[in-house]
């Protein structure tokens, strides 16, 4: 394969602009945050509330993949 430095910076250029279409607000204090409290969990005790919280952030990541998802599937229409 010959490595095309053009068509790689087209490329994230365009990821760029799908990740600040998809992406809201708080998307980046939310996925901070998340990862910190990730970092800090005792995992061999972990309490329903921490299940919880887990759970709740994967279901968070899935739903922001769809909406990256659909952004990505409008934009390719154009």
């Amino acid at each position: 394969m010959i490595y095309n430095a053009e068509k790689f910076f087209w490329m994230v250029k365009n990821l760029l602009e799908i990740l600040k279409k998809a992406m809201n607000i708080f998307d980046v204090p939310i996925l901070l945050a998340a990862a910190f409290i990730l970092l800090r969990l005792d995992y061999s005790n972990l309490d329903v509330s921490d299940i919880v919280y887990i759970v709740v952030f994967i279901l968070w990541l899935i739903m922001l993949g769809v909406r990256i998802l659909v952004v990505y599937k409008r934009d390719a229409k154009k």
